[in-house]
């Protein structure tokens, strides 16, 4: 992106690339699907908005299982200021038994 933004989640706050990005993962996913992998590793995703597309585009894959890995640079929030919590709990109330693991990654704790 040029301006460092994977790393810190600011470019979920441009609304117009909310787009681009889920089709971007939707593609990735239907792709990869299509392999009959173990286990698809979605890492070091700075943002609950990213998560929450993610867990929306597994449900599409019922059969395909997947963890998601979140970047929490503090332990406590991600990288974008999120809480890990709702990160949590977003997966434990919104996804579908194929998102199976959900971890901190890039954590100083």
């Amino acid at each position: 992106m040029g301006d460092c933004s994977e790393y810190t989640g600011k470019y979920i706050d441009t609304k117009y690339l909310l787009p681009e990005i889920k089709e971007f993962y939707k593609n990735q996913i239907e792709i990869l699907s299509r392999a009959n992998p173990d286990v698809l590793a979605f890492e070091t995703i700075p943002t609950v908005a990213e998560l929450e597309m993610i867990i929306e585009l597994m449900r599409e894959h019922p059969n395909t299982k997947a963890w998601i890995s979140m970047s929490c640079p503090n332990g406590d929030t991600t990288s974008h200021g999120e809480t890990l919590e709702s990160a949590v709990e977003l997966v434990n109330n919104r996804s579908s038994d194929n998102v199976s693991l959900i971890y901190g990654d890039c954590c100083s704790i």
